[in-house]
């Protein structure tokens, strides 16, 4: 069985230009229904075009999934679901619950893995892997419990082949370098005051997470469930995957369960790690619902995207 709105999206001439004005109409609903923010963002805007802010971002890490999807294979075909499922889901719930620095930060770890995938089994990959550390010190700026992932992101390097005393030193001086210039700038405008590593990023515009509801947990609970099947079906069907995809799909999985871990040990800062666990849950997802053409992957797929548009009204 092959539904036509699945396929559409799957390998739909307008697919992303129809994602585009979807999402940027439940955003501009959203921002219209809210009251106005005394708040002022960047000392200038209504604290509301947090929204606009988060979605643009969200839409370049979107697309950054399908880059990489279309470039190293990681789903088996090219589908576009690689972009609606992470704009769609994350339009729905979180545009305005986070700052603008959080969904920066998921972009920043996504754009992480283009110069680790080029590193694979390169004899000299210091420059790939060098990059790639930058990248995730810089999301770590934005949420220093990030670091915690720091073991995955060497395994990953393991993984990929690529990890040897040089790229590790690579690494290292790659997580280090942001620090120093954040940590120089400070001590040479006399703001010394400020170098201390909090419980966040001395660069994140701390908001207070919204309360915990029964609808976002219902929400989350699906959300994991589906991923369980997504993750079922991989591990089934994994052997017909290229291995840097394999591998991929495997580091994907892990930063699952660490952003849960997270969530868990973090709770006030809980609503960055749900977020980034949606992003690479519509991966899996998009796997699943790309491959698995038939009556109850249908039927998946219209009850989550159907349980994030009524998430999204109920929060109207």
């Amino acid at each position: 069985m092959t539904d036509r709105l699945l396929s559409t999206l799957i390998s739909g001439r307008f697919a992303i230009s129809g994602t585009v004005l979807l999402t940027l109409l439940l955003a501009l609903i959203q921002f219209c229904t809210l009251p106005a923010d005394n708040n002022l963002l960047f000392g200038l805007l209504d604290g509301r075009f947090s929204i606009l802010i988060n979605w643009g971002i969200i839409t370049l890490t979107a697309l950054l999934i399908v880059m990489l999807n279309n470039q190293y294979q990681i789903i088996r075909e090219r589908t576009k679901l690689t972009f609606f499922l992470p704009l769609f889901f994350s339009t729905c719930t979180i545009l305005y619950t986070i700052p603008y620095t959080y969904t920066l930060a998921g972009l920043c770890i996504l754009a992480a893995f283009f110069p680790l995938f080029l590193s694979y089994q390169k004899e000299n990959a210091t420059e790939e892997i060098f990059n790639s550390a930058i990248l995730f010190s810089i999301a770590s700026l934005l949420n220093i419990h990030l670091l915690l992932c720091i073991p995955l992101f060497y395994w990953s390097f393991y993984q990929f082949r690529s990890l040897t005393w040089r790229t590790f030193f690579a690494s290292i001086i790659g997580f280090m370098a942001p620090y120093w210039m954040v940590i120089g700038y400070f001590l040479v405008s006399g703001k010394s005051e400020l170098i201390s590593f909090p419980t966040t990023s001395f660069l994140t515009n701390f908001r207070h997470p919204t309360d915990f509801t029964w609808h976002a947990a219902t929400l989350l609970i699906l959300t994991l469930f589906s991923s369980f099947i997504a993750i079922a079906q991989i591990l089934r069907n994994t052997y017909h995957c290229k291995i840097q995809a394999r591998i991929f799909l495997q580091i994907n999985i892990w930063f699952q369960v660490t952003c849960l871990v997270l969530t868990y040990l973090y709770p006030i800062e809980s609503l960055l790690y749900i977020y980034l666990f949606y992003l690479s849950a519509t991966l899996l997802l998009a796997h699943l619902f790309t491959l698995v053409r038939n009556k109850f992957a249908s039927i998946l797929f219209y009850l989550l995207t159907g349980m994030y548009l009524l998430y999204f009204i109920i929060n109207l």
